[in-house]
């Protein structure tokens, strides 16, 4: 159980590892104007263990509530800043935190960085239904980016097995360095995996695959697979804005399937 203590904290020894970041980018001075010159209440860090390259163990205050906060103390050249200590915390554990209190205060989580968030506890292992529950996503949604980490997790095994491989290791103890069975190693090497398109398609006359011009061509297979997307997303963005209008998530909706397709579709 974390323990809650507010001190005084060195702005510049405060880390924040954007892994450890439950957002897909840090705030900058443009999202702090409002709390320029302004009084605010203490940030939340906490000391999180880290192991170095050479194998040795440090321990840095990461933060882990109120980025905004942080980016503007050091905008208007604070060298220090009031602080929560949660004590210490396990790297999933800051991610917990930051969601929770994230949900009582401040800017709301964005499908996209619900999204990371949960690439993150699938490699870690957590079941569809925990993430579901963690983050407030319809099951679709979440079973889609689970798929995605445990494809980018064997991609990137792969990559070290056979770079061990190539080092010399044996597969056996290539296997055992990456931690996967030597027959699943031994696989990859014989039949190297490849990453999945999860680019949707659409048929033409020509076969199938993308047209040349599928912003002017008739594609009903891509009309189909837009459609199961908004509404996928509409469902999971309406349960977690309740209070906004449709015009707010059908602006959102539209936004997430827009980043899901090549910049020359005109979606």
């Amino acid at each position: 159980m974390a323990t809650k203590k507010t001190n005084t904290c060195a702005i510049g020894q405060i880390e924040t590892p954007i892994d450890l970041y439950p957002r897909t980018k840090l705030p900058g001075e443009k999202d702090v104007q409002h709390l320029l010159g302004v009084d605010f209440p203490p940030i939340a860090t906490a000391q999180v263990k880290f192991v170095e390259d050479e194998g040795l163990e440090t321990i840095r205050t990461v933060l882990v509530d109120g980025a905004h906060r942080l980016e503007a103390a050091r905008i208007q050249g604070f060298k220090e800043i009031e602080c929560e200590d949660l004590g210490l915390l396990e790297e999933t554990e800051v991610l917990n935190q930051a969601i929770r209190r994230n949900r009582a205060h401040g800017k709301q989580l964005s499908m996209a960085d619900k999204a990371k968030l949960a690439r993150i506890y699938a490699t870690e292992g957590w079941k569809v239904a925990a993430i579901q529950g963690q983050l407030s996503v319809g099951e679709r949604s979440v079973s889609r980016w689970v798929s995605e980490a445990k494809e980018a997790k064997k991609l990137s095994d792969y990559a070290k097995v056979v770079k061990l491989v190539e080092k010399g290791c044996t597969v056996a103890g290539a296997a055992r360095d990456v931690g996967v069975a030597r027959s699943t190693a031994q696989g990859w090497i014989d039949n190297p995996p490849e990453a999945k398109d999860r680019t949707p398609k659409s048929k033409d006359k020509d076969g199938p695959g993308l047209t040349k011009n599928p912003a002017e061509a008739e594609c009903p297979d891509r009309v189909e697979a837009l459609a199961q997307v908004i509404i996928e997303d509409a469902h999971d963005l309406s349960k977690e804005m309740e209070e906004s209008s449709w015009i707010e998530i059908a602006e959102a909706v539209i936004k997430t399937v827009r980043a899901s397709y090549p910049k020359s579709w005109k979606v």
